[in-house]
């Protein structure tokens, strides 16, 4: 599944989701999402083959927050933004 920051995705839930950040850590590739009608709504996901799969480890999550971070600094930087 190829996925790219910016990406518009459905999920189960029927809501839909911006890719905000996309990171590789430790084998897999990671997405954090928000919901677009409700930027409360966010969800730190992995790829499994063509499954997006929720995180639910808090520990994990904390472990990416500054990854993805880092990852969307550098993209807004590379766009002048």
């Amino acid at each position: 599944m190829n996925i790219s920051i910016k990406d518009i995705l459905s999920l189960d839930d029927n809501k839909k989701y911006v890719v905000v950040s996309k990171i590789y850590y430790d084998g897999k590739d990671y997405l954090y999402l928000v919901d677009i009608d409700d930027n409360d709504n966010l969800k730190f996901c992995y790829l499994d083959q063509d499954e997006i799969v929720e995180i639910s480890d808090k520990e994990l999550n904390t472990r990416l927050l500054p990854l993805f971070f880092g990852k969307v600094k550098n993209v807004l930087k590379e766009e002048n933004i």
